[in-house]
């Protein structure tokens, strides 16, 4: 039996997450302990840690790996192909994915091809029924360890490849596919620049944001984990904010609030945000949380009665870390966003991106319009397409002015 498909009501509810979390500094270490000494193992590993001295320690406990992998950023499907074809003919059953989301999503298309027999599309269209599959099934077990916070994957059932001969980046899902174990270090983020700080703290954000509000398919297990998650963000950005640097408890912070969304969004789907940004994303060369960023001031207008309304208990939580009144939290919690991603110069990089390049209004329309689900089930009211068309002309109106 597949679960993949099946999604909360009102009347019945869900909550599934597999995979085991290790967090706080050294938790690295523990990947010694989880993964078996001379076993066929392959290694996905970001370039910038490729010849790190942990990836060379890892090496010499392992043994010998069955295929190194080097990601060099985006996840394309021909690095996944040209993987699979190394692996040819390779018996193999360790996992090991060290890196950013990019990094982690390329290892579960090598999973996936080595569970199905494919890696694109998984868990839609024909491969939409795909059993559902323990680690102990699999014979495989996967140990993550993300070296960012905020895309969540290393919890998330989800992973993006790109096709470079389409131009379109392709999702596919299935729970088999979440790692074994997630190993939540600190130590990893230490170097990382404020920018990509700041942007993965709101892709995490916006993760548990929107699956809190989710009007239908939402959960008390989602929430509660959105509530913490949130409020942890929050006083990591206003602490960024108020020193320029985070300290390694801080760090943590953000990696549980990253795993957590992965978590959230794998058992909740998110909403308006989300479905606009990507469909803005395949028209830019942006970073994700940027195109998320582009949207997040209309969709905050867009459904401001609706979280004033649904939010008064997340509110008295978050009130406190914002140093405001309740009523006042939905101005606060933005106003971090927006100080923090002028600050970092995201804010003139998406203007001129705008300008440079202006996106097309009519594909936008249609992708957003054409998902039913989001429109009557995902956001946080049913839309009509005449709100969704007022929304995006306000969104190109708003990063097409000048600053």
């Amino acid at each position: 039996m597949s679960f993949n498909t099946l999604y909360n009501t009102p009347d019945r509810q869900r909550f599934w997450a597999p995979t085991r979390l290790h967090a706080g500094l050294g938790s690295r270490e523990l990947a010694c302990d989880l993964l078996a000494p001379d076993r066929p193992t392959v290694l996905v590993v970001d370039a910038h840690f490729a010849e790190h001295p942990f990836v060379e320690a890892l090496t010499r406990h392992v043994g010998a790996w069955t295929l190194q992998v080097v990601n060099q950023g985006e996840p394309y499907t021909t690095a996944a192909e040209e993987a699979i074809h190394g692996l040819e003919g390779r018996a193999w059953n360790q996992l090991l994915a060290l890196g950013g989301g990019s990094t982690l999503d390329l290892a579960k298309a090598l999973l996936a091809h080595r569970t199905f027999g494919a890696f694109r599309q998984v868990g839609y269209g024909a491969l939409r029924d795909l059993p559902d599959l323990w680690p102990v099934e699999t014979g495989c077990p996967f140990v993550a360890i993300p070296t960012t916070a905020g895309t969540g994957s290393e919890t998330s059932r989800y992973y993006l490849l790109s096709d470079p001969a389409s131009g379109k980046k392709l999702v596919s899902r299935s729970w088999t596919l979440c790692p074994s174990a997630a190993l939540l270090d600190p130590f990893f983020l230490q170097e990382m620049p404020e920018r990509l700080v700041v942007q993965g703290a709101f892709d995490a954000f916006t993760h548990l944001w929107e699956t809190h509000f989710c009007a239908q398919e939402g959960s008390a297990q989602v929430r509660a984990l959105a509530q913490e998650g949130m409020a942890a963000i929050l006083g990591s950005m206003l602490d960024l904010e108020r020193t320029g640097t985070l300290d390694d408890r801080a760090r943590a912070g953000l990696q549980l609030a990253s795993a957590w969304g992965g978590m959230a969004l794998s058992n909740v789907r998110t909403g308006f945000l989300h479905t606009a940004g990507e469909a803005l994303a395949a028209q830019m060369d942006l970073p994700h949380p940027l195109t998320l960023w582009a949207i997040f001031r209309t969709n905050m207008r867009l459904f401001r009665e609706v979280y004033e309304d649904r939010g008064r208990n997340l509110f008295h939580l978050l009130a406190p870390v914002l140093a405001c009144r309740t009523e006042e939290t939905l101005t606060s919690l933005q106003g971090v966003w927006e100080r923090a991603f002028r600050r970092t110069g995201a804010e003139g990089h998406l203007r001129e991106a705008f300008r440079r390049n202006p996106p097309l209004l009519a594909p936008i329309l249609d992708i957003v319009c054409a998902d039913r689900v989001l429109l009557t089930k995902e956001a946080p009211r049913p839309l009509l397409e005449a709100e969704v068309s007022s929304a995006i002309e306000e969104v190109m109106a708003d990063w097409s002015a000048p600053a």
